[in-house]
């Protein structure tokens, strides 16, 4: 952990001196805080990784629609754009901010959207709801939703989605929605998968 620190700070300071550089291009200093902004977010993750805590892992407001539109920004402009996939955004203007982690509330819809563009075809689709107000056991929640029209998920592998498991998928662990589960519960709520084969992936989370 110690020594991926150093090369992120050289990026960070080389990102800085770039963004002097090339001040006058707007564009170009969106996407450079764009980066910028990850690199922060890596930082973090390894400080969690050493069971060190951030300041961002305290109680925070979050917007969660607000998280779901730069996150849908970032990745319009490239895992979308590889695969030519189209995202709707239905968002209730309702939701209440949330007493939650920003950094890991990413982090688990970076994990879900990236599962589902790897296993569409081109020209895909994905939605994303947010509805507030959703009652279970006289408790009230806010609901995320996100929907693909991809090939969905066979049986066997439905019955142990947030198991750790040996993927499929060429290069990689096998453990992204295990860090997702465990998110979701770090952050007080709860995660369920509807899928058919054939009919798409429904994710539903529960905060």
């Amino acid at each position: 952990v110690h020594e991926i620190s150093n090369p992120l700070s050289i990026i960070n300071n080389y990102l800085y001196v770039l963004g002097r550089k090339i001040q006058q291009d707007g564009t170009a200093q969106e996407e450079i805080h764009t980066i910028s902004e990850e690199i922060e977010r890596i930082g973090r993750i390894l400080l969690h990784a050493k069971g060190q805590h951030s300041p961002s892992d305290q109680q925070e407001e979050t917007d969660v629609n607000e998280l779901i539109c730069e996150l849908d920004r970032i990745l319009t402009n490239s895992l979308y754009a590889a695969k030519q996939i189209k995202s709707t955004l239905l968002l209730d203007n309702s939701l209440p901010p949330l007493r939650h982690s920003a950094d890991k509330l990413k982090q688990v819809l970076i994990n879900l959207l990236k599962n589902a563009v790897e296993a569409m075809e081109q020209g895909g689709c994905i939605n994303i709801v947010t509805r507030d107000n959703i009652y279970q056991e006289e408790q009230s929640f806010v609901q995320i939703t996100i929907k693909d029209n991809g090939p969905g998920i066979p049986p066997q592998v439905l019955q142990k989605l947030f198991s750790p498991v040996v993927s499929t998928k060429e290069g990689h662990s096998g453990l992204g929605l295990v860090v997702v589960n465990k998110l979701i519960k770090e952050l007080g709520g709860s995660i369920s998968c509807f899928s058919n084969p054939g009919s798409g992936t429904e994710f539903n989370i529960l905060l």
